[in-house]
């Protein structure tokens, strides 16, 4: 009798790690994938901005007729199912709060003053140094600018958010 009991308790034993194993591949795979859709999402972010490439600014633009920097951040992430705000300052306050060494292409970067934020962009590349952004500016429209060169950005560049991470 008591063997069998062994026996049974052995086998429940053996099952229930089974089942842990087999339940935690399920999660590496749902996580693998959720990741996989974030990396697809980002590049269709800065593919879409970059199609807006040399449209002229608008001062409340939110349309390919004519973009202000919230209305061009708004419209393409827009085009992926993501809604942000309607300004540069309530878009600050979307997502999650990403150093700017950090930033991954598809964030959002963030620049103002001591007291105010007044100007939002797309993250398009940040590496050793080199921090390029997607944006709508008053002078030129849509441009990507490397704004690690650029003194009047780079002075004004206060953070960046992730709003496409879950």
């Amino acid at each position: 009798m008591i063997k069998i009991i062994k026996r049974t308790v052995s086998l429940h034993i053996l099952f229930f790690l089974f089942c842990c194993v087999v339940g935690s591949c399920g999660i590496y795979k749902h996580n693998d994938q959720k990741k996989e859709d974030e990396k697809i999402i980002r590049v269709q972010i800065l593919n879409e901005a970059r199609a807006h490439s040399g449209t002229k600014y608008r001062s409340g633009g939110k349309t390919p007729a004519g973009f202000d920097c919230s209305g061009f951040t708004g419209y393409v992430f827009r085009q992926q199912g993501i809604t942000l705000n309607a300004s540069s300052r309530t878009q600050a306050k979307q997502g999650k709060k990403v150093d700017i060494g950090k930033a991954r292409p598809g964030d959002l970067v963030f620049f103002g003053t001591a007291f105010k934020i007044n100007h939002v962009g797309i993250v398009s590349q940040n590496k050793n140094g080199k921090l390029s952004v997607i944006h709508s500016t008053n002078s030129q429209g849509i441009v990507e600018d490397d704004i690690s060169q650029i003194i009047y950005w780079k002075k004004r560049l206060k953070f960046a958010r992730d709003v496409i991470s879950p």
